[in-house]
């Protein structure tokens, strides 16, 4: 699921980049304003990404599947 919504923001952000080149292309301050806007949003995003990818890691199962309870043999 974390990588899942960390695609979805990766396609946001390619998007806010056509539409930002679009914008200068076109000297519309309407597309480069709507770009600003979508890249304060993505930035929201990719925080509540990082937390909650954060809180899926250091919870039981995350230490669990990633190996941290093993013991050295």
């Amino acid at each position: 699921m974390a990588i899942r919504f960390g695609f979805w923001i990766t396609v946001l952000n390619f998007t806010r980049a056509v539409i930002n080149q679009l914008g200068i292309r076109y000297k519309s301050a309407f597309l480069y304003y709507i770009s600003i806007v979508m890249y304060g949003f993505n930035a929201l995003l990719f925080l509540v990404w990082f937390i909650f990818a954060q809180m899926w890691r250091w919870n039981f199962a995350g230490t669990l599947c990633s190996g941290d309870d093993l013991t050295a043999e």
